[in-house]
């Protein structure tokens, strides 16, 4: 079985709303309808997303030209880290760099990276366990989370890959080889 990964497209930002309730931007909207016609997505047999607002509008606008059937499942959630709270751009950039070089072990009270990468490899081996039969499932999720699983998979640090994965991007990895066949091409 492969998962292909699927950053989920640029959002709005919004001070005054909680950060799991930010949709997309007009951009981001124009990023994922790209995404829907890459061959990558149009041969998911399924597709499975968190319960963030950006997640799920990525999700709908890829799976809905192509006929995909959508899932929600909560262990795919960006790390609590990054959500607990809105900061200033700038204060975002200092303290997420300093989570992702592990110079901060939580920010706002949210999850550690290994607690957050924990519980999205249990969240994918649910997803397995549900689809024995898939060949290719899309999971739509979030940057920091994507970073932190795909560093155990590479010679590439957690800060690194944080630059790299651009919004609307993707990569696929084997479930059962735990290997990447695709990596992240740094966005759309």
């Amino acid at each position: 079985m492969k998962f292909t990964f699927i950053r989920h497209a640029k959002s709005q930002v919004e001070p005054e709303v909680p950060i799991l309730l930010w949709g997309l931007d007009a951009r981001g909207v124009q990023e994922a309808k790209d995404l829907s016609q890459l061959a990558e997505t149009r041969n998911l047999e399924r597709v499975y997303s968190s319960l963030q607002t950006k997640a799920i509008e990525t999700m709908l606008i890829l799976a809905k030209p192509n006929h995909l059937p959508m899932h929600i499942h909560p262990g795919l959630a960006e790390i609590s880290s990054f959500t607990n709270q809105f900061l200033a751009p700038r204060d975002f950039d200092e303290a997420s760099a300093r989570f992702f070089r592990g110079d901060t072990i939580r920010i706002a009270g949210g999850e550690t990276a290994r607690e957050a990468t924990e519980r999205f490899t249990l969240a994918l081996a649910d997803i397995a366990a549900q689809n024995r039969e898939a060949q290719n499932l899309g999971i739509v999720t979030h940057g920091g989370i994507l970073a932190f699983f795909t560093a155990q998979y590479c010679d590439t640090s957690p800060l690194e890959l944080s630059n790299q994965i651009g919004t609307a991007d993707l990569s696929v990895f084997d479930w059962q080889r735990k290997k990447f066949s695709a990596f992240w091409r740094g966005g759309l």
